[in-house]
């Protein structure tokens, strides 16, 4: 019997009101791409801040999806390590 993996994560990432058309969007067509979702949404409350869960979680994934309208970034963001495209 072979084990199977768990798909690669896409952590989606926007404000919750702003822009939910196109949030449900990058959600839909993730797994049609082989990617799991992950987002706040998803997760209970939990006794940390908001940034600091995202930061955690987003460690975590394959890639990072960022929706946003217009941004202001803060002075210690990370610019993300470009990801090259696999071929099952």
């Amino acid at each position: 019997m072979t084990q199977q993996s768990s798909p690669p994560r896409a952590f989606i990432s926007s404000t919750s009101i702003d822009l939910p058309e196109y949030r449900q969007e990058v959600v839909d067509t993730c797994p049609t791409m082989g990617y799991m979702p992950l987002g706040m949404r998803y997760w209970p409350a939990q006794d940390a801040t908001a940034e600091e869960v995202c930061l955690r979680k987003a460690d975590g994934t394959n890639v990072f999806i960022g929706i946003w309208r217009s941004a202001i970034l803060p002075a210690n963001w990370r610019r993300a390590r470009p990801v090259a495209a696999r071929s099952a």
